[in-house]
């Protein structure tokens, strides 16, 4: 193979052409060679001796007690970057985000699947295979704390986004309770919260509070949702109970169901099937997800 190379000083922009009798792998090669960034080396640290990676040598980078760490066949380094920096660096380099906590190298992945949990579960071309959940918890005091305190403040935020969602929810309730009465009349709330509230008005507002928390309450509940340590099953579940705590006393209460075993276990049936169906729809979510993640190691490969 013979290399040329010619100066032209009008030349704005470096070109290569590559003249060949016929397309070979050795000219598929130079092409792919040419046309690719070749990786940054990232820094990584171990017993404060410094070290420099090349990101073809990182199986993943994830992020535990506040520092972030990068994974190699024989060792685990530290970097001295933020997990989103790391994920800037090694964009070009086929790694692909499976969570808030962790990045994978797609070369060194076979593939992914999603366990009826809710667990990621990642093949290894050259590992066996391993679970890699949602994220992992940080322990460190420090972080905790910071951690503890930006979640308090969106919890709070997400309360009293979630105080006139809360009331929309309850009109449409109500609303739908006109329709099954079926005689053309709206009962913004039913006889037997009036009776107990001694008027019209006085249940009416009640019902609205009591709305509005609920709202609240789903709304501040739904930061579960970001705790990635946590599986799609256990966040599942304990958003399950938190609802189920505020909205049934809630539904109980304004006689949104029949004060009767049979009222009140149809409307715990309909409210579970409910939930069941949003779970699903989750999980189907997810399921694509991993699909097109899939898709992108069957391309890098």
């Amino acid at each position: 193979m013979k290399i040329e190379i010619k100066i032209d000083e009008g030349c704005t922009e470096t070109k290569i052409i590559v003249v060949t009798s016929k397309v070979t792998e050795e000219v598929n090669e130079i092409v792919k060679r040419l046309s690719s960034e070749q990786p940054q080396m990232i820094a990584a640290f171990k017993d404060d001796q410094a070290t420099m990676l090349d990101p073809t040598q990182i199986y993943r980078v994830y992020a535990s007690e506040g520092k972030v760490y990068a994974e190699t066949e024989s060792s685990t380094f530290l970097l001295r970057l933020r997990l989103y920096e790391a994920e800037q660096r090694l964009a070009k380099c086929s790694f692909v985000r499976i969570s808030n906590g962790e990045i994978v190298n797609l070369k060194k992945v076979k593939g992914f699947d999603l366990s009826f949990v809710g667990t990621i579960c990642v093949f290894s071309l050259e590992r066996n295979r391993y679970l890699c959940f949602k994220a992992i918890c940080c322990k460190n005091q420090t972080t905790v704390r910071v951690m503890r305190w930006k979640m308090k403040k969106k919890i709070l935020m997400r309360g009293l986004f979630g105080l006139p969602t809360g009331i929309a929810i309850g009109f449409v309730i109500t609303l739908i309770i006109s329709i099954c009465i079926g005689n053309g009349s709206f009962y913004p709330v039913t006889p037997e919260l009036i009776d107990a509230a001694g008027n019209e008005l006085n249940a009416v507002i009640l019902q609205t509070v009591l709305c509005a928390i609920m709202g609240a309450g789903f709304a501040a509940a739904s930061i579960i949702w970001e705790l990635d340590s946590w599986s799609l099953a256990k966040q599942s579940g304990i958003y399950f109970m938190i609802i189920s705590v505020i909205m049934l006393p809630i539904a109980y209460f304004t006689n949104w169901m029949k004060h009767t075993a049979l009222g009140v276990l149809s409307y715990v049936a309909i409210f579970v099937a409910i939930f069941v169906v949003v779970w699903l729809s989750q999980y189907l979510l997810w399921k694509r997800k991993i699909k097109q993640m899939n898709t992108l190691v069957n391309k890098d490969q």
